[in-house]
């Protein structure tokens, strides 16, 4: 998930191109599941794409901030989830 605010099954990450083949395009460093749908590839922008240091810690907080609109008080499943 992109933000702790704005939920969605869409997943965005940084990946290096290992090379082209028969139009088959290979990538290292990919952080998804087996057999995941691949829905867009983008190049590299430096100014927005940062491939150093990663920061997780608005994960932390999220699970832990009892105001979070996205958490739950006790269990820290999402409530969106969850509302009718």
């Amino acid at each position: 998930m992109g933000s702790p605010h704005r939920p969605n099954h869409l997943g965005i990450t940084l990946v290096e191109p290992a090379g082209v083949e028969n139009e088959w395009l290979t990538v290292k460093g990919v952080d998804m599941f087996n057999l995941t749908p691949l829905l867009d590839i983008k190049p590299c922008n430096p100014v927005f794409d940062h491939a150093g240091e990663v920061r997780t810690g608005w994960m932390e907080k999220a699970l832990t901030d009892r105001d979070d609109p996205c958490f739950g008080k006790i269990s820290g499943k999402k409530k969106w989830l969850h509302q009718e």
